[in-house]
Formats: structure tokens, C-alpha cells, sequence
């Protein structure tokens, strides 16, 4: 089980408006917040489960003008690793992804926002090149790791952060 709801609001910490700000937290984090409200005493029920949240690379590293979204990938992994604590007890275990570039239409906005008179391919590509293995990710990637992160094989595995970005933090302008 896990919550992948999010937008990705443009703009600096002061020129985001409070509106925005709130909106992008309620989703992003809000989500998160309410399946486990309700979602967690249902999985006690059941004798435990896992959960796995979807943040992403910008709540460990961030880029300028996505101060909202930034600052909500990382409340993302900090509310991972308090349910993880929370929840243990109950067998219940908490883990997060945090993809690089995925095509998905968050990253078609950030296409058409940052480069709006180029082929959203071609953005890609450029995306795509900053990560060393040279491509954007898909979103059955992403899905792969989700489903391993809730299956049994990783039943010693709480609290952590994946990282399954092609390995874009590994390294800057690395290729």
C-alpha cells in the first residue's frame, strides 16, 4: 500500500503564495498523512503490512524555484521514518522512493514550464542526459521498486529511503 498523489508548484519560498504553499503540502503530504489515518488501523487488523511512500530526489537535493515542492519530499522522508518508528510495533513497515526523472506528466510540466518552445521529447533527452545512465526513468521502474518494497523480501526493511534515479545523486554532471 502507499500514496503517490503530488504537484509541483513553481516558484521561490517567498513569491509562492500561502495558497499554494498549503495546497502542495495538503497533497503531497496531507495524502500521506490520511491514508495512514486510515489506512494503518485496517493493516493492525490484518496482523501488519508495509507501506511505501513515493517522495522524490528533490527531498535530498534540490533545484531553485520548486521551494514547496522541495521542502514536501522532505517532510515525505521524515514522516516515513516516524511512522516506521510508530508503526513496528504493529508489523507494520514504512519505507519511501525517491525517483530522479520519471516521465510522468509532473515531468511534462517541468518541460513545458522550463522549456515551453521545445518538443517535450527533446527536454527529455536533456533530462534525461543529466542522469549517468543517460536516460529518464519509467514509471514501471518506479512501480517495480514499490512492489519489492511491500513484498516479503523486504521484511527487515523499515524507515529507508530508495533512491531509483539512474543514479543522478551519485554524482554532479557524472556521465
Amino acid at each position: 500500500m502507499g500514496v503517490a498523489a503530488a504537484v509541483h508548484p513553481y516558484g521561490d519560498a517567498v513569491e509562492t503564495g500561502a495558497e499554494t504553499w498549503n495546497r502542495c503540502m495538503q497533497v503531497n503530504v496531507g495524502g500521506i498523512y490520511l491514508f495512514a489515518h486510515f489506512g494503518v488501523p485496517e493493516m493492525r487488523k490484518r496482523g501488519g503490512g508495509a507501506i511505501v511512500n513515493l517522495s522524490s530526489v528533490q527531498g535530498r537535493a534540490c533545484q531553485r524555484r520548486v521551494a514547496a515542492y522541495v521542502a514536501s519530499k522532505g517532510a515525505i522522508h521524515s514522516l516515513t521514518r516516524a511512522m516506521a518508528l510508530d508503526f513496528a510495533p504493529d508489523n507494520i513497515r514504512v519505507n519511501s522512493i525517491s525517483p530522479g526523472s520519471v516521465a510522468t506528466p509532473i515531468l511534462e510540466l517541468a518541460a513545458r514550464t522550463l522549456s515551453p518552445d521545445e518538443p517535450v521529447e527533446e527536454v527529455f533527452k536533456r533530462f534525461g542526459a543529466a542522469h549517468p545512465l543517460g536516460r529518464v526513468g519509467r514509471p514501471e521502474e518506479v512501480a517495480e521498486m514499490a512492489a519489492f518494497l511491500a513484498s516479503d523480501k523486504t521484511s527487515f526493511c523499515t524507515g529507508g529511503d530508495y533512491l531509483i534515479d539512474g543514479g543522478l545523486l551519485t554524482g554532479i554532471g557524472v556521465r
